[in-house]
This record gives structure tokens, C-alpha cells and sequence, in this order.
């Protein structure tokens, strides 16, 4: 991965645990993290991060799908756990 083996052994857990080249993972940001930012963060090898907040949930499978139009890297979805449609999110991100 780089001219650091130390570097290499430190992040390797990381790496494996977010299926990424980079243990980097970019943290949810609201109206910032959107299909465009995650996507470029996972193409780039980190693991980007969708910010759902009060997304309705047609919104968030809209923004999913899109996400993944743009990048068949690993990325996640950050969800807000006392939004009033939890369970229908979750199912949204488990499709």
C-alpha cells in the first residue's frame, strides 16, 4: 500500500472491516454528504458516508440509487435513530 509497512499493519483492520483500499471513513454531513461526495470518497478508496437526517424514505432509496449509479465501491448510510420511519429506512438500506 505504501512506503510505511508500519502504516500498512496499523490501518489493515480498518481497511478489511470497511472493504476499502484506505481505512478512511467520511463522516455523515448534513445537505453535504449526498450521492456526489460519498461517491467520489469510495471511488477513491475511502468509505463514504450518505447523511440520511430527516430524509423521507423515498428520498433516501432515491439517493442510494443513485449513489450506486456512480460508484460500485462500498459506501454507508448514516441514520438518525429517533426518526419517526426508523424501520422503513433500515429496510430501505438493507435492499
Amino acid at each position: 500500500m505504501s512506503d510505511t509497512p508500519h502504516l500498512d499493519a496499523a490501518s489493515a483492520k480498518g481497511r478489511e472491516f470497511l472493504g476499502t483500499r484506505h481505512a478512511i471513513m467520511a463522516g455523515a454531513m448534513t445537505w453535504v454528504s449526498e450521492r456526489h461526495l460519498v461517491s467520489a470518497i469510495s471511488n477513491a478508496g475511502g468509505f463514504g458516508v450518505l447523511a440520511c437526517g430527516a430524509m423521507p424514505p423515498a428520498i433516501l432509496e432515491a439517493e442510494i440509487i443513485a449513489t450506486r449509479a456512480l460508484t460500485s465501491k462500498p459506501f454507508g448510510v448514516n441514520l438518525i435513530t429517533l426518526h419517526p420511519q426508523l424501520d422503513e429506512l433500515i429496510d430501505i438500506c438493507g435492499r
